[in-house]
């Protein structure tokens, strides 16, 4: 679900859930409507539905207030969030002064630090872009929250892959391209991929 009004989240979710799918994906692009509010909304109104967040920008966001957020939601709605982050879209955090110095080095960081903090360790962190003390989940979720990494290029895929971690591939992906990810990061993976559709 991209460019609609946050509103029609519920009544989309309401039905791909009716329709008998599995799950579905919001995403966070910038002026839009916020991720996480979105994918609160979705698993509110729907009761076995699965819902992705895609993708939440490693640059603009705190991984222990993420972790935060993640955690809360997953327990919430009993374990049925797919939390997604990523880079970020270069042109979007440059106009909103939050490019860093590296993106790749940034999404290392925060999403291993919030993998770290999902599965309930005590995570402390001193790094160019993230800086933990001793931080820990009081509540962390009961089941494991599966993370994926929203990634393009061969250092992404292999980052997920190093971090034991999903990835998601944007719309376009061809099926050897996806059959070429797969090898990297390995059977038991998770790969999601975007598609385009009416």
């Amino acid at each position: 679900v991209d460019g609609r009004p946050a509103e029609d989240v519920i009544g989309l979710s309401r039905l791909v859930e009716s329709a008998g799918l599995d799950e579905m994906w919001v995403c966070e692009d910038l002026g839009l409507a916020g991720g996480i509010a979105q994918v609160t909304a979705a698993l509110s109104a729907t009761s076995r539905l699965t819902v992705g967040l895609g993708i939440a920008p490693a640059a603009v966001r705190n991984p222990m207030y993420l972790a935060m957020e993640l955690a809360a939601v997953a327990r919430i709605s009993g374990g049925r969030l797919h939390a997604g982050i990523g880079h970020g879209e270069p042109h979007w955090l440059t106009q909103v002064g939050q490019r860093p110095r590296s993106l790749m080095a940034c999404l290392s960081e925060v999403s291993g630090t919030v993998r770290d903090l999902l599965d309930g360790r005590e995570v402390t962190f001193a790094g160019e872009h993230v800086h933990l003390d001793a931080v820990r989940l009081q509540h962390a979720p009961p089941t494991p929250t599966p993370l994926s990494l929203g990634v393009r290029g061969p250092k992404g895929i292999a980052l997920a892959a190093d971090l034991g971690l999903g990835v998601i591939l944007a719309e376009g992906s061809t099926p050897d391209y996806v059959a070429r990810v797969r090898r990297i990061v390995g059977p038991r993976a998770r790969i999601t991929v975007f598609v385009w559709s009416n």
